[in-house]
């Protein structure tokens, strides 16, 4: 629906505060601008919310609707009628002595939806990058830095508590880089510079490292020795391994240690049932225990793991005292709904890259990341129709791109958020190679004035101090992606020479 019909439909009267009389103005194409700063976003069917970022009063079909800064408004889509009745609380106008509420036409709503919260961007902007701008000090309200929150939007599903993401870089993002990221209220995405397998294997290590219960936890048969338990432990980095009756059985029948295992390889051939804690002597307890309850059976019992079993001693989980004591300790940490750390995944356009999808999504990946050099193309278009047909539960972020034009592209494919940034990273060549970029925070700007508040926005590249990370956040990103900044970290993959 364009601006043109919706300006024969209706006719819109703006007043200045100057003014005391209103002048009547009819909505040509171009006229997006008289009513910026109004935002529309569709929540179901039946009903839309709107978050007003103006206070200027409108007189829509003979009706005042006054939108008041932040101020968030409930609009109700009248299936039986062309209107959207504005259901907010109504506020009272002074000039007209009376409560008011507004109406629109279903026309001008879904413009209001696609085109309001669109502007120009300054042309002061052209050029700026992080060293051109310095924050003026102001007079500081808040008692205390550690009171001021910083959660922020990654995708609509999913948000974070420290709005910084680790690069997809194989020098920086690594399983330790991931789960501390995670632990801290951000995000590790892992790279793709390596075989689907050891992608996998890695998302799925960083999901069970913590978790308010572990689900399907790993066992090991009656009959497996302890040189094979030995080497189950080393490979799934775990301190403890649940015995089950036979293999698939899934029936407890003991748990067996770190401290049950000998030192002496002659031990090696043995049967774990020899060293094992029998099912007999164990503190279980039921699926549905509280943590409170949890905590009490282990200090009791003076254990560190408790398995979950049903009647018939099916084994439906497993609790240790590492994962309470992260619950307690870290409710900040970035977890999905089973409590289980958020991580993301790197995945490419071309080549294995469904293949490589479908396995990270088995491994409970949470979400993709589809970035190239230039994701402006016909490439990364053709890439997330296929993704977001076949998986479309798993939230995806896209780029990279650095205008306006781009962030567009990706918002019409679908993909719930966008990298910006071509070449602004320090270990980035594309500028040096193609001569192709532009400057980082007239990119974020110019992004923002195209999808700003309709999609997430993620600053990618260029940050080299802590100021830069403000500095994007303030001109308008949701989160920022650091490379450079975490790479030779302890927790970065590589080896110290």
């Amino acid at each position: 629906i364009s601006l043109g019909l919706v300006g024969s439909e209706m006719c819109i009267r703006d007043r200045c505060s100057q003014e005391k009389h209103w002048q009547p103005k009819q909505i040509p194409d171009t006229a997006g601008h008289d009513l910026a700063g109004v935002k529309l976003s569709v929540e179901n069917s039946i009903g839309v919310k709107a978050l007003a970022r103006t206070c200027r009063p409108y007189l829509v079909e003979d009706t005042f609707l006054t939108m008041r800064p932040e101020k968030r408004h409930r609009l109700s889509l009248n299936s039986n009628s062309n209107y959207v009745e504005c259901c907010q609380q109504p506020e009272y106008y002074k000039d007209q002595k009376k409560w008011l509420c507004g109406r629109f036409t279903r026309s001008f709503y879904f413009t209001l939806a696609q085109r309001m919260n669109h502007s120009q961007l300054d042309p002061a902007w052209i050029g700026k990058t992080f060293d051109d701008f310095l924050f003026r000090p102001q007079k500081g309200i808040a008692s205390t830095r550690s009171h001021i929150p910083l959660t922020s939007t990654l995708t609509p599903s999913l948000s974070l508590e420290l709005p910084i993401v680790s690069s997809n870089m194989d020098s920086v993002t690594g399983r330790k880089m991931a789960e501390t990221m995670a632990l801290e209220g951000g995000l590790g995405v892992i790279h793709r510079g390596q075989s689907i397998e050891k992608q996998t294997l890695t998302v799925e290590r960083v999901k069970r490292s913590h978790s308010a219960i572990i689900e399907n936890p790993l066992c090991l048969p009656l009959h497996a020795t302890i040189g094979e338990a030995r080497t189950f432990a080393r490979q799934h980095n775990i301190n403890g391994i649940l015995i089950e009756t036979t293999p698939g059985s899934n029936i407890l029948a003991g748990v067996l240690t770190r401290r049950d295992i000998p030192w002496q390889r002659e031990s090696d051939q043995r049967p774990v049932e020899e060293f094992m804690t029998p099912f007999d002597e164990l503190k279980t307890a039921p699926r549905l225990v509280s943590a409170d309850d949890a905590d009490r059976i282990m200090f009791e019992g003076r254990i560190e793991r408790l398995p979950l079993v049903d009647t018939d001693r099916q084994i439906q989980g497993l609790i240790t005292r590492k994962d309470l004591r992260f619950l307690r300790e870290r409710p900040y940490a970035s977890k999905d709904s089973k409590g289980r750390l958020l991580v993301a995944a790197a995945i490419g356009c071309t080549g294995d890259y469904i293949e490589r999808a479908d396995q990270l999504a088995g491994a409970g990946v949470d979400c993709f990341f589809v970035d190239i050099a230039h994701g402006h193309s016909v490439v990364l278009e053709n890439a997330i129709e296929s993704l977001k047909t076949r998986f479309p539960e798993i939230p995806l972020i896209s780029g990279n791109v650095a205008t306006g034009e781009g962030a567009r592209f990706m918002q019409t494919l679908g993909a719930d958020g966008v990298k910006v940034g071509v070449g602004p990273g320090r270990g980035c060549r594309t500028r040096l190679e193609t001569s192709a970029g532009i400057p980082q925070l007239q990119a974020i700007r110019e992004v923002w004035c195209a999808v700003g508040g309709e999609m997430s926005i993620m600053a990618d590249g260029g940050i080299r101090y802590d100021k830069d990370i403000f500095l994007a956040l303030a001109c308008g990103a949701d989160t920022v992606m650091l490379g450079s900044a975490l790479s030779g970290t302890d927790e970065a993959p590589g080896r110290v020479i």
